[in-house]
């Protein structure tokens, strides 16, 4: 199945504190999760889903779990074979949905959010130690 990061460059904020805030959600055919246009600190959401996704493809964990900043909810992320990932989205201890995505097809997703996020942080000036680990992540290739 093709499941998606997804987070449109437009919706993103920057607080006077320096926070980066943006709209940040997964999709696939039937769902959206947490729900279509979520809105999150969204540096340290899409971080943690390529750090989370960097160490399921080399093999140094079959789970871990990513959760969502501002909220109860969390994605428990598996090894479900060389090609897929087993994604389970919970609200607290409740599950909400189970999918098996294509495991390339979501860390092209990642990639692209992770990306296109960093970019426009830099069109308008904004850093952080957050964004330049996620940049790093993004220029070294660990994404790929």
């Amino acid at each position: 199945m093709n499941v998606c990061l997804t987070a449109p460059v437009t919706s993103l904020e920057r607080s006077t504190h320096g926070t980066i805030s943006g709209q940040v959600w997964l999709v696939w055919p039937d769902a959206s999760f947490p729900e279509e246009g979520w809105s999150d600190l969204i540096i340290g959401v899409v971080l943690a889903f390529a750090e989370a996704t960097t160490k399921i493809r080399s093999g140094q964990v079959q789970e871990t779990v990513v959760y969502f900043l501002d909220g109860p909810f969390s994605v428990h992320l598996s090894s479900a074979s060389p090609e897929q990932l087993g994604m389970r989205m919970c609200r607290r201890d409740d599950t909400w949905f189970t999918v098996v995505a294509d495991l390339d097809e979501w860390i092209d997703s990642v990639r692209i959010v992770a990306r296109s996020t960093v970019a426009r942080c830099h069109e308008l000036g904004w850093r952080s130690s957050e964004l330049d680990k996620l940049e790093s992540l993004v220029r070294v290739g660990d994404l790929s």
